[in-house]
């Protein structure tokens, strides 16, 4: 599982890359729309149909270096130069912290089947992707501070 998850997430960084734009938030939609889509295929694939977690661990990953890029080209863009570093720090840190998540299912299992959850965490996904959307074109553009190569 960990290999097509995090195989797929560092192929998809470049792609995330391009797909990025100031003017809007494709990067940060496009993510949010992979996690959910993975979600849905996790939620199928622990109802009845284990063969599809390979495939939601891939689509997965997809959602997790979508995600991964596009925020850190969006604190590129909010971060003054004395602030950068700390808030880019934060972001890794807050970030990986939803590697604990599937630890949560764990641990929660017992008060309520994994596909009941997959699907809550679909739908939560969905929501926050619906509003990065709603909200992605309210804001004007903020200009990014140069230079453009400091992510990995």
């Amino acid at each position: 599982m960990a290999v097509p998850l995090f195989g797929v997430g560092v192929l998809v960084q470049p792609l995330a890359r391009r797909i990025d734009r100031d003017d809007d938030a494709r990067g940060a939609r496009a993510g949010l729309a992979a996690v959910t889509v993975g979600l849905v295929l996790g939620t199928a694939a622990a109802a009845a149909s284990h063969g599809l977690v390979l495939v939601a661990a891939a689509v997965l990953g997809a959602g997790y270096g979508l995600g991964l890029v596009s925020g850190l080209l969006e604190i590129q863009r909010l971060a003054g130069p004395d602030d950068l570093a700390g808030m880019t720090a934060v972001y890794y840190a807050l970030t990986y912290l939803g590697f604990g998540v599937p630890l949560v299912l764990a641990e929660t299992a017992p008060l309520a089947p994994y596909p009941w959850m997959l699907a809550t965490l679909a739908a939560l996904a969905m929501t926050r992707g619906a509003a990065v959307a709603v909200n992605d074109r309210r804001s004007p553009p903020v200009p990014a501070p140069a230079p453009a190569d400091l992510l990995p």
